[in-house]
């Protein structure tokens, strides 16, 4: 069985609506996310031991299962290093690149 989330955008359009609630509901629900290097590989890394711990469960296979939980641990915590590091550039004590000091 597999479940669908659907967000008032996601039902506007698939009822192919028109009127100015669902409109106003899809410029809501656009928000642009910029995640780092190490967000973005941490989500996917995530995912990948998910999928494995899930294959694993359904064919019986321990090491497959232990990979994926490996997989999901160092996802979660490359993600976690990310958002802390998204943290501290955004209050500003680190920038995003360096510089070579200027003599």
């Amino acid at each position: 069985m597999f479940a669908i989330a659907l967000t008032p955008a996601t039902a506007c359009a698939i009822r192919q609506l028109s009127t100015p609630k669902c409109l106003g509901w899809d410029q809501r629900a656009r928000k642009e996310v910029a995640l780092n290097a190490d967000q973005l590989r941490g989500r996917l890394e995530e995912v990948i031991g998910r999928a494995e711990e899930f294959a694993g469960r359904m064919i019986g296979s321990r090491p497959l299962i232990e990979r994926g939980r490996i997989h999901l641990a160092v996802g979660l915590a490359r993600a976690k290093f990310g958002d802390v590091k998204e943290a501290v550039r955004k209050r500003g004590l680190i920038s995003g690149r360096r510089r070579r000091p200027t003599t």
